[in-house]
Formats: C-alpha cells, structure tokens, sequence
C-alpha cells in the first residue's frame, strides 16, 4: 500500500496547495483513491500475467498462477471499471486523455513481448519510474488545477516530475536488487542484472541525494505559496536527521526516504489542513487504518518476550501521555470552534469554565 499512501498523500498536498475547500475535498478524494488504486490493480494485473511462466519456474509469488482465464479476464474488467468510472465526474480534457494514454500504453510496453521493455536494460527503468510514480503524480496535479479552474505552473509541475521520477528510478533499482536471485533462476534480464557493479553504495545514495533535493526544491517553492508549507520542511529535516542516527544495517535506512513519503509527509500535509480548517481533523483516524495500522502492529509484535513487561509499561505511560496531549489538543480545538482561544486567554478549559461561572455570580 506504499504508492497509495504516497499518491494520496500528494492528494493532500494538492488540495491544500489549490485551496481545495472541505466540502470539496471528500468527494474528489474518493474518486482520487477509486482511480489510484484501479491504475495500481490494472498495472499489477499486466505484469503477472506476463510473468506467470517466469514466477512459476522458480515458485515466486503471483496472484494469477492457478486462476482460470475466466477469473483473469474478470479481475482486469473490475480493475478498469475501477479505473475509469470516477472519470466520470472528475474534470478532463485532452491532457488528462494523453497522460491516461501514457500510462495505460507503458503497462504494456513494460510487460508485453516482444517489446517488453523491463528486460531492455536502462529503457525498463525509465518506463517504470514513468507509470509506477512520475506520470501518476502529474496526473493528480493536472487533474485539481482543473478541478480548482487554475493555471498551470510549470515551475510546480517540473519539480513534481522529476521529484517522482527520481523516486521511480531508485524504488525499481531496490526492486530488482531484491528480486536478484529470482530473476537469475527465471533468466529474466534486467538492468540490475547486467549492471549490477555500477550500482555501489555511493551511486545509490546519489540517487537518494538527488531525490531528497528535488523533494526540497518542491516544498520550498510550495512554501512561498502557502506558508504552512514549511510544516513539511520541518518534517522532512527531522526524517533525514532520524536516518543518520540509525546503525548502518538498519532497514529503514537502506529503504529511506520511502518511509518519509508513505507516512510521515502525508501526516504532515494533514495537520497543514486542519491549521487551515479544523473538520480535517477526520482524515486523521483514516489515514491510521488505511495506512499506519500494520506497521504499529508490526513493531508491536518485534518487542522481545522476555522485556514483554517492562516494555508494555513503557508503551503504556507513552500512550497515557500521548492520549493526554491529544485530549488536550482535542478540546483546545473544540474550544476554536466556538470562538475561544484558550491559549490567548491563558487557561485551561477547566479555568475558563469556573471564570465564567464566578463573573455570572
């Protein structure tokens, strides 16, 4: 669920960065999701059905292996009604056609023989990088400007794109250094499998020094539009200083800064909405069930049995302090709606209450 929780947390950005208004947001939204998560399905579908000999031989896993051609021909309909059918509502024109078009076509030439790019060396990685994270992401922004009746910034859109691409570039590199061994017993030929020498660890951090720059380059540009932006800077500083304080064989270092985009930046974008309007505040439990809920659960699961006590007692006091501030939070904000400002009055809603109460008497 990582590119979703990515895409949808550009979803954010946008709605923020073209002053999406609350009511507007839900609605569009969902139909943003629906679309996400069709493209992702149709695109997984391609690629394993072309892949079924292949995963077969060395027993990979592949969601169509063993499925009648009746339930693969299902699966790809739902997954393109899925697709389209928010189309329906969402504004287009002829640039959303053209990048549906690229993205539809590069599923294809991606997977399909005989051109199938993702045995040709560097042309697979460009094609993946493309519709795995580029074209989506410009996309998603072509289709709010219109949603928002804006003029396009070519400033926004470049930074967009090449933050993305550089994203899809490492994210398929790591995916076909993972998938090293399989590939040689599948005889599949990738990029990583001829070129493997090229890609040390100094190349692979370029690669992620190139994308973090972007990734500034991009929040800088929206900050001085919205100044809230700077939240996400804030963010971005404390994820890349958590990184260098990990031990070298930590796994979120060697996946950094895919964590940063599937969970702490969409956090970020939303509590930049509910600055701007509190009732955003909802997404929050959303975003932990569709998003964060199994990873809480995984590192949960990873504390030893034998300090199981002392760690659930420190985990229990961190919740009881955290729960205490979002109650705190929660009615500061309940106060807001309102009309009262507790921080200006200097007090809690406790004092406020019994103030009122003693100037009635």
């Amino acid at each position: 669920m990582g590119k979703a929780s990515l895409l949808l947390g550009l979803v954010y950005l946008l709605s923020i960065y073209f002053s999406i208004s609350f009511a507007t947001f839900w609605w569009y939204s969902f139909l943003s999701l629906s679309t996400i998560i069709g493209f992702a399905s149709f695109g997984y579908l391609i690629n394993d059905y072309f892949d079924q000999d292949k995963d077969a031989k060395v027993g990979k896993k592949n969601f169509l292996l063993g499925k009648s051609a009746t339930l693969k021909t299902v699966y790809c309909l739902v997954a393109l009604f899925v697709l389209f059918w928010p189309w329906y509502f969402l504004p287009h024109n002829s640039g959303t056609y053209a990048l549906i078009a690229v993205q539809l076509c590069s599923y294809f030439i991606y997977s399909v023989p005989p051109i199938r790019l993702k045995e040709r060396g560097f042309a697979g990685l460009i094609v993946d990088a493309m519709y795995a994270h580029a074209v989506p992401a410009v996309l998603a922004a072509y289709t709010y400007m219109l949603i928002a009746a804006q003029k396009p910034s070519f400033a926004f859109f470049n930074l967009l794109f090449c933050w993305q691409f550089c994203v899809g570039i490492r994210n398929v590199l790591l995916h076909q250094l993972n998938d090293l061994e399989n590939d040689k017993e599948s005889r599949t030929s990738t990029f990583v499998q001829t070129n493997r020498d090229l890609l040390s660890g100094i190349v692979m951090k370029y690669l992620k020094g190139v994308e973090i720059l972007f990734l500034i380059l991009l929040l800088l540009f929206l900050s001085s539009h919205n100044v809230l932006f700077l939240t996400s800077v804030i963010i971005l500083g404390l994820a890349i200083n958590n990184n260098f304080l990990l031990d070298k064989g930590n796994e979120y270092r060697y996946y950094f800064p895919n964590m940063l985009y599937d969970q702490w930046l969409p956090y970020s974008y939303i509590l930049i909405l509910c600055i701007i309007d509190i009732r955003f505040l909802l997404l929050l439990p959303i975003q932990v069930l569709l998003f964060t809920r199994v990873y809480f659960m995984d590192q949960y699961k990873k504390i030893p049995f034998g300090d199981y006590y002392d760690h659930t007692r420190e985990f229990s006091i961190y919740l009881f302090i955290k729960f205490k501030l979002l109650g705190n939070w929660l009615i500061y904000l309940v106060f807001r709606l309102v009309g009262i400002n507790l921080i200006k009055e200097k007090t809690d809603a406790k004092g406020y209450i019994l103030k009122k109460l003693n100037k009635q008497k």
